[in-house]
């Protein structure tokens, strides 16, 4: 079976490597499963898409789109699965916070059955401003957006193939995914996962960006 992983890359020439080599190295433990990777570099400031070519020249299972500007962390995802072609796709980040060790569990919940499927960190190696931002967010998505009953949602995800090709049909720019997901099915799952350390500089995606994107797209699922 074909999973598709599909990392936003923003500045992480130094560890965008790291993480395609790492979850290749998982994947050989699971058997029946094959990888390929769609990594969309959303106009770096530094040699991101260099280290994203020289994977491709590596592993023929590597994809690389280098966009022409920044389009932010959620659109630079939606432009990668347009070219996901697994039976599932992997959502996750470019540093290793969200870590390919992690993956497994992430698969083993959607075989039970489930269309999508967020890890739930258990215990977070964020800051205290990122946490505190990161409550605020999640405070303000379950009171502004519809979601199943007890799901917390996260940017380290895996969905079936029908949720995606559901997904791509949505046109609008700065979206939210996890909206998409929560309007695509209910059959949603958490599964408890470790956080790690971020290896490589700091978060790219404020809370102010966040913010405008919920309270624009409740308005638009809304009218």
């Amino acid at each position: 079976m074909l999973v598709s992983i599909v990392i936003p890359c923003y500045n992480s020439e130094h560890s965008i490597k790291k993480t395609v080599e790492l979850t290749v190295e998982e994947f050989k433990k699971l058997p029946g499963y094959e990888c390929e990777f769609v990594l969309v570099n959303d106009y770096s400031k530094d040699g991101t898409f260099a280290s994203i070519k020289e994977l491709c020249g590596k592993y023929p299972f590597v994809k690389g789109i280098n966009l022409s500007r920044n389009f932010g962390q959620h659109n630079a995802i939606m432009a990668g699965l347009n070219y996901a072609e697994g039976d599932y796709i992997i959502g996750m980040d470019d540093d290793l916070q969200t870590h390919p060790s992690q993956i497994p569990k992430l698969i083993g919940k959607i075989e039970e059955g489930y269309d999508v499927v967020f890890g739930h960190f258990t215990k977070t190696k964020f800051g205290f401003f990122k946490k505190l931002t990161s409550k605020i967010a999640s405070f303000l998505t379950w009171h502004m957006i519809k979601r199943p009953k007890g799901i917390q949602a996260s940017n380290f995800w895996i969905c079936r193939k029908f949720v995606r090709d559901e997904i791509v049909q949505y046109k609008n720019y700065n979206l939210y995914l996890q909206v998409l997901f929560y309007r695509t099915t209910r059959n949603i799952a958490n599964v408890e996962i470790e956080h790690f350390a971020r290896e490589e500089g700091k978060s790219n995606y404020t809370f102010k960006k966040l913010f405008k994107v919920v309270i624009r797209d409740h308005i638009r699922y809304n009218k």
